[in-house]
C-alpha cells in the first residue's frame, strides 16, 4: 500500500464518523478489508487493523454524540468485530 495502514486507519475512522446511515458504515469497512486483502496485507494485520479501529471508535462512546452518530458508533464497532470473526487466521502469513 502506498500511504501507512495508520494513515489508512484515520481515514477509515473519519469515513465512518462522517457517515449518515448504517449501510454507509458497514460498505466503508468491508472496502478497507477488501482493499488490504487486495493489497497482500496478511491476515495478523488485517486484525490488528480492524482491532485499532474499534479501539478508536470506543473512544467516541464517551463523548457527548447526537443520536445517529452514537448509532454509527455502535454499528461501525459491530461491523469490526464481525469482520474480525471472518478472518481465516489458518491462513496467517
Amino acid at each position: 500500500m502506498i500511504r501507512s495502514l495508520d494513515a489508512y486507519r484515520y481515514q477509515l475512522i473519519d469515513n465512518i464518523m462522517a457517515s449518515e446511515s448504517e449501510t454507509e458504515v458497514k460498505r466503508f469497512i468491508s472496502d478497507a478489508i477488501k482493499r488490504l486483502k487486495a493489497n497482500f496485507v496478511s491476515i495478523g494485520i488485517i486484525f490488528h487493523f480492524l482491532d485499532s479501529v474499534i479501539d478508536r471508535i470506543e473512544e467516541f462512546e464517551s463523548m457527548d454524540l447526537d443520536g445517529l452518530q452514537m448509532k454509527i458508533v455502535k454499528v461501525a464497532k459491530a461491523e469490526c468485530k464481525k469482520q474480525i470473526r471472518t478472518l481465516d487466521f489458518r491462513r496467517l502469513d
